[in-house]
């Protein structure tokens, strides 16, 4: 005679591929939330380290400003004031665990603002995405990005001692 039994107690199939499928996708969610929080923390972390390098190591006692710039290699350009009040932006760099500071007086030096104020008057019809002080090939510059009238994404590159730029345009993806 054969065993017959109900199906309540036989394994549905479908019902335990759903659940362990379930417990993937949850697990593969959580760990991206983890990662995501332990790199932004990082970043944070990174900020504040640079922040109280500079005012240690730089006449800076009051900052204003500051940028991360990732060109050759990752700089932090950090715009801050003097106890006499002189404006400096300062370039930090760690390269071999070794930190340095390339400083310079913004009074020798075009602002961003008078940049970003040139770029807007020459841009008609641009969508500004952002701005930040940059070094380029040991050049302070600023890296302001934009879409233009021909929806490329544009990089330009000001420097800040002559206002001279240069542009990288992308071409959009198709889709």
């Amino acid at each position: 005679m054969k065993k017959q039994s109900s199906r309540f107690t036989v394994p549905n199939k479908l019902f335990l591929f759903v659940t362990i499928l379930s417990v993937i996708t949850i697990s593969i969610i959580s760990y991206s939330v983890h990662l995501y929080q332990e790199v932004v923390s990082d970043r944070d972390l990174d900020l504040n380290e640079v922040e109280a390098y500079v005012k240690e190591e730089s006449a800076i006692v009051q900052i204003s400003e500051i940028d991360r710039y990732h060109g050759d290699m990752l700089f932090h350009a950090v715009k801050g004031k003097t106890e006499d009040g002189k404006e400096l932006l300062v370039f930090f760099y760690e390269e071999d665990d070794v930190k340095e500071i390339i400083t310079y007086e913004m009074d020798n030096l075009m602002s961003k603002e008078e940049i970003m104020n040139n770029w807007s008057s020459t841009c008609d019809g641009c969508e500004l995405l952002g701005s930040s002080f940059g070094m380029d090939n040991e050049v302070p510059v600023v890296e302001i990005k934009y879409i233009d009238q021909e929806e490329r994404l544009v990089y330009e590159y000001v420097q800040l001692s002559n206002g001279e730029s240069y542009t990288l345009r992308l071409k959009q993806a198709i889709y």
